[in-house]
């Protein structure tokens, strides 16, 4: 059983050795196809929101007018000094403060220079700020508080906030100076007569050559002279390469795919690099 194995493999390879160089001959690729040179640029950066935009969750939207703060696709209106933002209202909690107060004599059935009269006695005028109840003078409570008598209050306070939409948000696209936006990302700008796929700049096939020969028709990570060429040596590869690496990756022990994939890489080592 063992035997038979290592002979089926053997037969695959042979097999894979033979036919791939063979039919790369007949065809003579190498005037027919041509390697790229890429260029590495570098990994990409995350782009940022244009101008007259801000971030928000990942999404750009345009920016709020004076005095609203956006929250996603809708801009709230900032709530008033002294008020807490609960999000769609704003809330001023309840403040109790004491009074301060001092005592100004007892009163007096005659009348006082310019004194204050209250229930039929008269007293000293309070001071500024002050307010005069009977012997004492409180001080008067600030502005929007109730006057309790020794203390001052002011309520709680809960206001609606107003708002309003500032469209859906859009995924950020706008690259620095020098980059451009490609799939999510910004990258470098490649050097004229590339063009860039992600991390790597693939030169233009229009104006190559190889050989002597032109060959100025795009073919994935290849030039050929034209489309023919490009499908006839992509199906040769699929069909006389692959198929072969794939019968051979089952029959045999994994150890060995290394071997069988370098044989794939010397498979097309005739095709000469574009210039």
């Amino acid at each position: 059983m063992q035997e038979a194995r290592l002979v089926a493999v053997w037969v695959i390879l042979l097999s894979f050795v033979i036919a791939i160089p063979s039919v790369m001959a007949a065809q003579q690729w190498d005037e027919k196809i041509c390697w790229k040179k890429s260029q590495v640029r570098g990994v990409g950066k995350i782009p940022v929101c244009e101008q007259k935009q801000e971030k928000d969750a990942g999404l750009c939207y345009g920016a709020c007018k004076p005095g609203f703060k956006g929250v996603g696709p809708v801009c709230w209106k900032e709530c008033p000094s002294g008020h807490h933002d609960d999000g769609a209202t704003c809330r001023r909690d309840a403040h109790i403060v004491k009074k301060d107060s001092y005592g100004r004599g007892a009163g007096k059935v005659g009348k006082i220079e310019e004194g204050q009269k209250q229930a039929g006695l008269w007293y000293k005028a309070c001071r500024d700020g002050y307010k005069g109840v009977g012997p004492v003078c409180w001080k008067e409570c600030p502005s929007g508080h109730h006057d309790d008598g020794a203390t001052c209050r002011r309520d709680a306070h809960i206001v609606k906030k107003d708002s309003y939409g500032r469209g859906a948000g859009t995924v950020p696209k706008s690259c620095p100076a020098g980059q451009h936006f490609d799939a999510g990302l910004c990258y470098s700008t490649c050097t004229p007569g590339y063009k860039g796929v992600g991390p790597v700049c693939w030169p233009e096939c229009k104006n190559l050559s190889a050989k002597g020969i032109k060959m100025n028709t795009e073919c994935g990570a290849a030039c050929s002279t034209d489309r023919d060429a490009c499908s006839k040596w992509a199906g040769a590869w699929v069909t006389d390469g692959f198929g072969i690496l794939g019968d051979a990756v089952e029959a045999i022990d994994p150890s060995k795919i290394a071997e069988l994939t370098d044989s794939v890489r010397k498979y097309p080592a005739n095709i000469p690099y574009c210039q």
